[in-house]
């Protein structure tokens, strides 16, 4: 009678978008060396499956995926097993901390700003007045204020390297540009 091949596990844990993955399959029931393939459905974005049944690499993709995996023995009996798991979504993060930046007033100022979370790349973008003097690049804040005040502002940042449900991902934090009015002093004390 023909063997009875079986996949193993019975399971695959779910990837998260943008974080290394790694799950060896096997097989029992038929005569060894097994090889794997995929022979249903499809793999996110970023995964592959190896003919040793490695299934390895890094999720680029986001949702719900449905695939069939089928182990071959070496006299070519094959056996196979459907597996899902949804690939989530990455817990994106931005520093520094939302809160007050504080620049002196008429000194060079200059402040990056970094997403971390998932890969990227990442795109950064600035909403909000900035105080006379400075201006937003790449991700950097930078320049000489010269007009004292508080300046609310929001930089958001966009991981460009995901696709899939719910893509882009952005993480969007406020910010409060404080420019302290200088101390204007007068000498001497006296005349």
């Amino acid at each position: 009678s023909a063997p009875v091949i079986v996949v193993n596990p019975a399971t695959l844990p779910a990837p998260t978008a943008g974080a290394a993955y790694s799950e060896t399959l096997t097989a029992t029931g038929g005569v060894s060396p097994y090889g794997f393939a995929i022979t249903a459905g499809s793999l996110p974005n970023g995964l592959v499956l190896s003919a040793g049944g490695v299934l390895s690499g890094t999720a680029t993709e986001v949702g719900s995926f449905n695939f069939t995996v089928t182990a071959t023995d070496a006299n070519g009996q094959a056996g196979s097993r459907a597996y899902s798991f949804t690939v989530a979504a990455p817990v994106l993060t931005l520093s520094p901390a939302a809160g007050t930046l504080t620049a002196a007033y008429g000194a060079a100022y200059s402040q990056a700003f970094t997403a971390g979370g998932s890969p990227g790349p990442y795109s950064y973008a600035l909403t909000g007045a900035l105080p006379a003097g400075m201006g937003f690049s790449g991700n950097t804040l930078s320049g000489t204020p010269t007009v004292p005040g508080s300046y609310p502002v929001t930089v958001t940042a966009t991981d460009t390297g995901l696709t899939g449900a719910g893509a882009p991902f952005s993480i969007a934090q406020n910010y409060t540009i404080n420019v302290p009015a200088p101390v204007i002093v007068v000498d001497p004390a006296t005349l």
